[in-house]
C-alpha cells in the first residue's frame, strides 16, 4: 500500500497528468492500496461488483464506497443500490 502512496504521489507530483490504477485481489493487499492511491490523488481506480471481486479479479467496489463514504473522496454512490 506504501509503494502505492508513493508512486502516485511522485508521478501526480513530477507530472500533470491522469492517473488510473489497476490492482487485482491476489494477495489481499489490493484494498489497502488502492485506499493508499486515492489518499495520494489517483484520478480513477479499477474495481468489480462483490459477486465478480476477489482473487484474480478487482477488488470490491461495495467495500471502497462503504469505506470512502463521508471522507474527502466520498464516490457519492448509493451502496445500498450496488448491493442489490
Amino acid at each position: 500500500p506504501m509503494a502505492a502512496f508513493e508512486l502516485v504521489s511522485e508521478i501526480k507530483k513530477r507530472f500533470e497528468v491522469r492517473l488510473h490504477l489497476h490492482c487485482h485481489a491476489t494477495t489481499g493487499m489490493a484494498e489497502m492500496a488502492l485506499l493508499k492511491a486515492i489518499e495520494a490523488g489517483v484520478d480513477g481506480v479499477d474495481t468489480a461488483i462483490s459477486s465478480m471481486s476477489a482473487t484474480y479479479g478487482h477488488p470490491a467496489t461495495e467495500a471502497l464506497v462503504a469505506t470512502l463514504a463521508g471522507t474527502e473522496h466520498d464516490t457519492g454512490l448509493d451502496i445500498l443500490k450496488l448491493e442489490n
